[in-house]
Formats: structure tokens, sequence, C-alpha cells
């Protein structure tokens, strides 16, 4: 009742004339107030309906998150319905369709479709074709699609609409971190190198993209270890390296020592690799237990 309560008041505070809409609205999202405090600011400058969509569909997954099913496909329906109102009355924006996208590409909702995830992306980049993330959203479901299936189409889709959203937006980090993912795949490991130091460049802090940064690195260890070390050297020369960026170098380098550890015949190169990881975090409890292992000779690998 009282989560109920703070949303009729937060209804009533965007638009108080309104008070049928957003009461009626109202009564669908019954959640915390975080969801009123994380909503991104820039759908209240779009439209009423399109904000109270937004409630429903946050609504349904803050529920999910807490293991709360009540309602939760009533939310999603809401948000739906709202979505295709918006687009009704909204001809020139391509937002609700590609937020009707999003919402039939989450498996929570009993009624979503995979083939309209790609109907309605398709539509919003056709009403508004110079917008960077409808194409980096497109280029994702072609990147999971070319996981699954290595299917070279799936590849070249993924390729065009990455780099379609990098020539419109050069200056945002996912979409290089995207696009090094995708060509990292195809083992093109030149070029995803080249964007995923462009993502981390832009954004050394984010957790996202130094994870994914990481993963590349260690895919490529076991294939040339050299090549590894070389372009850890090379990131280290990037001063002020980020706390995260640092830990991130430093599990590559712990990871580098197991690898020489599970090659008895090369210990140092282990309590080297072990030590140069703590040089970078200090606090890598995993680094410190192999050294150990590595200066006493007890494997417990």
């Amino acid at each position: 009742l009282w989560y109920a309560k703070h949303n009729f008041s937060k209804a009533l505070e965007i638009e108080p004339e309104n008070i049928e809409a957003n009461i009626s609205m109202g009564q669908l999202y019954i959640t915390s107030g975080d969801i009123c405090d994380n909503l991104d600011s820039k759908f209240l400058d779009i439209n009423q309906d399109l904000f109270q969509a937004f409630y429903g569909f946050d609504s349904a997954n803050y529920l999910e998150s807490k293991g709360i099913s009540l309602k939760t496909q009533y939310y999603y329906q809401q948000a739906a319905e709202i979505l295709t109102k918006f687009n009704n009355s909204n001809k020139n924006s391509g937002l609700g369709y590609y937020h009707l996208a999003k919402l039939n590409d989450n498996p929570k909702w009993k009624n979503s479709s995979h083939e309209l995830v790609k109907e309605y992306i398709n539509k919003a980049i056709n009403i508004e074709p110079n917008n960077a993330d409808y194409y980096n959203y497109r280029g994702n479901i072609f990147l999971f699609a070319y996981e699954n299936i290595l299917n070279n189409e799936n590849f070249s889709f993924a390729l065009s609409d990455f780099n379609k959203a990098i020539s419109l937006e050069p200056n945002k980090a996912i979409y290089y971190n995207n696009l090094g993912y995708l060509l990292s795949l195809k083992n093109e490991t030149k070029e995803a190198l080249e964007n995923f130091n462009k993502s981390i460049n832009l954004e050394p802090d984010n957790k996202l993209i130094a994870e994914n940064y990481k993963k590349f690195l260690i895919s490529i260890l076991n294939k040339s270890p050299e090549k590894t070390l070389s372009i850890l050297k090379d990131i280290s020369r990037n001063e002020p390296l980020s706390p995260l960026m640092k830990n991130t170098i430093s599990l590559v380098y712990t990871q580098i020592g197991v690898n020489y550890l599970l090659n008895k015949k090369k210990k140092e190169n282990a309590i080297h690799s072990f030590e140069k990881a703590l040089t970078f975090d200090n606090e890598n409890n995993l680094a410190k237990e192999y050294l150990q292992i590595a200066k006493t000779g007890t494997n417990k690998l």
C-alpha cells in the first residue's frame, strides 16, 4: 500500500492535470521509490504515455528480481499497450518501437516474440535512421545470432550495424566494445584489440568493458602468450591507469602465471607473473595464493 501511494504521488507530480491517466496507470506500478529515482530522466521529455510505459516495464523487472511474480505479466502487457499507443500518436519517433523490441526480447514476458524484435527495431531505424542506439541494438541481435550459429551473413549484418553506430556517435565506448567482441569471435585479433582499446580509453571505469577486455586477452593467451604479454606491456604504459584497469591487468597476469605453473619447467616464469599481478593489484588474493604455491613447490592445481 505504501508503494502504491508513493507512485500515485509521483504520477500526479509529473502531470497533475491528467489525473485519470496517472491514477489508472499508478495502479499498475506498485514498486519501490528506487524505480522512480533510477528512471532515465530523458524519457520525461518524450511523452507522458511513454514515461508510464517505463514504469510498467521496470516494475515487472523489479518484481522479478525480488522473486515476486504477482501481476508481472500484467505489467508487461500494459507496457506493450502503452508503447503501441505512443507509436500511433508519435509517427516521427522510433523510441516506442525501440523499446517494444527490447520488451519482446525479454523471455520473462510470456508474449515475447523474437520475430517482433526484428520487426520493431527495423521500424525504429526506418523512422530515425540517424539514431546510433538503434543500430547498436540491432547489431547485438545479429551478434548473438552469429555467436550461436557461425553464419557469415549474421557477422556481416552485425559488423555493418556496429560500424554505422560508431559513425553516428564515435565517442560511445560500448559500440567499440561490441564491435571488438564481434571481431574476436571471428579471430580477427588485431582489429578486435584496436576496438577494445578504444572502448577502454573512452570508459576506463566501465566494468562490462573491462570484463570483456579481460576475457579477450585470456582467449588469446593459449594461442600466443607472447602476444598477450606484449599487449599488457602496451596497456601498462597508458598512465594513469584506473583502479578497474589495474585489476583487469592483474587478473590476466594471474592467468598467465597459472598457465606457467602448469608447466613445471616454467616455475620462475610463473613466479614473475604472479609478482607482476600483485604490482597492479596488491589485494589480488588469488595471485598471492598461487605465488605461495609456486615458491614452495606445492602444486595444488
